[in-house]
């Protein structure tokens, strides 16, 4: 059996978006994520009270690639609040 390790390192962040309250914006969300090589590690979301957007959605996902394009595709797509790493020096090391 050949074996291969990966030497890229997965970068940790935490990403908050408010989403639209509306069937299939969650879905959507996860959908271009995906296609964008995003792994989800965790996820939660926030009530909506009948609000026209929930209030937010906050993920921490990995990601190798440039987020610099990932933070203006989503931008495009959703109100994002919030795109640190979780090693951020502000906010201490996890």
């Amino acid at each position: 059996v050949f074996v291969k390790w990966s030497t890229q390192v997965r970068n940790l962040y935490t990403l908050v978006v408010s989403l639209e309250n509306k069937k299939g914006q969650l879905l959507s969300l996860i959908s271009f994520l995906t296609k964008e090589d995003v792994n989800i590690a965790y996820l939660q979301i926030g009530e909506s009270g009948g609000a026209k957007f929930v209030d937010m959605c906050q993920l921490e996902i990995e990601y190798t690639g440039d987020t610099k394009r990932l933070k203006e595709r989503l931008s495009q797509r959703y109100k994002l609040i919030e795109f640190v790493p979780k090693k951020d020096a502000y906010k201490g090391a996890e």
